[in-house]
């Protein structure tokens, strides 16, 4: 996508230029100060580009930082329950520590939902842990791991709530850069309807605003 806005960045500058050479003339059909809102526009937007990909970057890199700290907490989790069932836990106990449970990496409530039954059933009975081959140690590192691991997912969820700032203000940027072309060849076009040298610089603008079906010649005037 940002080949797409960078190349709408390079027709608002084309726009510019031209609107610029010829502003005397062309203002009172742009209106006062549209010339101006078109520089503004396409700086704004040649900053909202990289501004973008930057967002998606390090979108990007929260999502692998959040993985690896649920998968870390996983490792632990099974481990544990391992341990519990390898002692033949009774069935009571063996359900408190979640032996049996799923839980995926990717589902942030699944990890939750398990740190909390273990370090619930430890803390009721530690002793008993212990006899099931658990280790404080186990616990303390079970705990860091998921305070990682909600870390890691509170600050994803951040990412992504504004991750949609940057691109409204990117697609904002497009929209009035594309509109303002479009008013200045129109008033190009107008201006010099007569002079076909200075009109085709104006039309030409428009010639690669999209990629849609080319443009039918002109139909000769009778």
């Amino acid at each position: 996508m940002a080949k797409t806005f960078d190349s709408v960045v390079q027709q608002g500058l084309k726009a510019l230029e031209l609107a610029t050479e010829h502003g005397a003339v062309l203002e009172p059909r742009l209106g006062a100060g549209a010339i101006d809102a078109l520089r503004a526009n396409v700086a704004a937007l040649g900053g909202a580009v990289p501004n973008q990909v930057a967002a998606r970057a390090t979108s990007k890199s929260s999502t692998v930082s959040q993985t690896k700290a649920m998968e870390t907490t996983a490792e632990l989790i099974s481990a544990i329950r391992g341990s519990v069932k390898s002692h033949k836990a009774d069935a009571a106990t063996a359900k408190a520590y979640g032996v049996g449970n799923r839980i995926d990496p990717r589902v942030p409530k699944t990890i939750a939902a398990a740190v909390k039954g273990i370090t619930d059933a430890w803390t009721a009975d530690p002793d008993r842990g212990r006899a099931l081959g658990l280790l404080d140690s186990d616990l303390a590192a079970l705990t860091a791991a998921a305070t990682s691991a909600k870390a890691a997912d509170d600050e994803q969820d951040q990412k992504r709530a504004t991750a949609p700032l940057a691109t409204k203000a990117r697609n904002a940027a497009s929209k009035s850069v594309e509109e303002a072309v479009k008013r200045i060849s129109a008033a190009g076009a107008l201006q010099f309807a007569h002079d076909k040298g200075k009109r085709a610089r104006f039309e030409d603008l428009l010639s690669t605003t999209s990629a849609k079906k080319p443009a039918k010649p002109a139909a000769p005037i009778r």
